[in-house]
């Protein structure tokens, strides 16, 4: 089984998973009324995506179709600041945008191969499978966000384990290709997936395999 060197970060935080928060997977929460369900706290980030970039450019090379087609459209974010907002520091923590629906299901691809390659050396006997979250499965994370289900007990040291974001923020790409565009009535409001653009990012939602 090949190790993914390099990958420091992402290793160390899956590894965090099994050994901190079991089965539940490492940035996300479990749905309310869900079997089996968990969803990120919030978007993907472009430190997120930077990781996976490096990670397609370190397997695969720079000039490989596998990396060029996971970069971002940068003409989209470069009108909101004279930098490449998705390489800048500054930007680290803000939600990866100028994607393609594409380009979303293959970083959820590339999610669940990393993480299993983790949880096999580990010994553990249960997967994690991501996906693009549906719409169902935000609207249900939407309420919890307003209703702040989050028990005290599921809060970690450094990281507020709470759903933050489904109501603004960004857009989020979903796995039935819409996006999230606002609420009404308490209910998220979608529409169908156009094209990437500066206002647009995505969550993924993931499940627990034994």
């Amino acid at each position: 089984m090949k190790t993914f060197r390099g990958l420091f970060l992402t290793l160390t935080l899956i590894t965090l998973t099994t050994i901190i928060w079991g089965q539940t997977p490492f940035g996300t929460l479990k749905v309310k009324n869900a079997d089996n369900l968990f969803i990120d706290c919030s978007e993907m980030s472009n430190f997120d995506w930077l990781e996976y970039l490096y990670y397609l450019q370190r397997e695969y090379g720079k000039d490989s179709p596998q990396y060029l087609s996971a970069l971002p459209d940068t003409t989209q974010t470069r009108s909101l600041d004279k930098y490449s907002i998705y390489r800048h520091p500054k930007y680290r923590n803000y939600p990866i945008v100028g994607i393609t629906y594409e380009q979303a299901v293959g970083y959820a691809q590339w999610r669940t191969k990393v993480a299993n390659v983790i949880l096999e050396q580990s010994g553990k006997k249960y997967r994690f499978e991501y996906q693009l979250a549906t719409e169902d499965v935000l609207q249900q994370a939407y309420l919890q966000q307003k209703n702040k289900t989050v028990p005290s007990s599921e809060l970690l040291a450094k990281t507020s384990k709470k759903l933050v974001y489904l109501d603004g923020n960004a857009k989020e790409i979903t796995s039935n290709g819409t996006v999230v565009t606002g609420v009404d009535n308490d209910k998220l409001i979608f529409e169908a997936y156009q094209h990437p653009d500066s206002l647009t990012s995505f969550r993924c939602m993931a499940k627990v395999v034994k």
